[in-house]
């Protein structure tokens, strides 16, 4: 994924770029900071997952696998934007979660059914004990 390319191939430029706000020509210091903060935030959320592109090692097999560009481009193919039904969801989620950007997840969650917890890790510490909890949401 070459660099100079990663805003200009990226499946989802059109939606991320429009999501910003950008005051032209920006006058003042506050319009010039907020464009620089925004460019920061749009040039952040066109690079998510870009950096896992590539060889990883399974956690709990030591197996390798690729994450490969098609499965990158795939994953943004397949996104859904906005749930359409929010409380047909529940989403279970521990705030040190290394992996995981819980602001984000937070966000998107929202109007779902959430279930969050200070501690844990990016495997779900304690999971057997939110059973009781998943089986009533399904039923």
């Amino acid at each position: 994924y070459n660099q100079k390319n990663i805003f200009k191939n990226h499946p989802r430029i059109k939606e991320i770029k429009g999501s910003y706000k950008f005051i032209k020509p920006a006058k003042t210091q506050k319009d010039k900071a907020l464009n620089k903060k925004n460019k920061e935030m749009m040039t952040k959320d066109l690079k998510d997952m870009k950096d896992l592109i590539g060889n990883h090692r399974n956690y709990h097999s030591d197996e390798s696998y690729l994450f490969s560009q098609d499965m990158y481009e795939y994953l943004h193919k397949i996104k859904i934007k906005k749930l359409k039904y929010p409380l047909n969801h529940l989403s279970l989620i521990q705030l040190e979660d290394e992996v995981l950007n819980h602001f984000k997840t937070l966000s998107y969650y929202k109007n779902s059914n959430l279930c969050v917890e200070k501690d844990g890790s990016h495997e779900y510490k304690e999971f057997e004990e939110k059973i009781p909890l998943i089986l009533d949401f399904l039923l």
